[in-house]
């Protein structure tokens, strides 16, 4: 077994950053700019619906974001069968041993522009990682690494969607 780190792409990751605290920041401008012009003027079609709309999209893209920052952050790094995951704002380390995890799977993210491929670290608690082919300039490389520590390759599965930020997962 060699020892392998994945390559995390800081450049997505502090882009994803902006996009939430611009959304971030859009969002107070909205309501500091709507809520006095909601008690100056009667309330007609047109503002209601531009607020909503604003509303929608001022909340919905920071939490997209900001959940998107929070869940795929890790860096791997495979050492000795023992697999640790650091995190990639807070730099703490876990140390995960070949008999808590169940193994990974693949799937593809399918956009109309690009086919973004993703790897799915299953634990046998319940959780998962996430692991998409743009936050690792070594992508190509994680699964023969993970295959190489002996950890279980669940198999491809197709990215179906559940709910506005969440999937159905093959191998739960």
């Amino acid at each position: 077994m060699t020892t392998f780190k994945t390559k995390f792409n800081y450049i997505i990751f502090g882009l994803r950053l902006l996009f939430f605290l611009f959304f971030v920041g859009l969002f107070f401008v909205l309501i500091f700019k709507i809520t006095p012009k909601l008690s100056a003027t009667s309330l007609d079609f047109k503002l209601v619906l531009g607020l909503f709309t604003g509303l929608f999209l001022f909340i919905f893209l920071p939490y997209r974001f900001g959940k998107l920052l929070v869940k795929e952050r890790n860096n791997i790094f495979l050492l000795g069968g023992q697999l640790v995951l650091k995190d990639a704002m807070t730099t703490t380390k876990k140390f995960c041993d070949n008999d808590t995890i169940k193994g990974f799977s693949t799937t593809v993210y399918k956009t109309r522009i690009w086919n973004f491929k993703e790897i799915i670290l299953y634990f046998k608690n319940g959780d998962k990682l996430h692991f998409p082919q743009f936050l690792y300039w070594n992508f190509k490389d994680i699964q023969p690494s993970l295959i190489d520590h002996r950890i279980l390759y669940l198999g491809h599965e197709p990215y179906r969607w559940k709910w506005f930020d969440s999937r159905h997962y093959l191998f739960d």
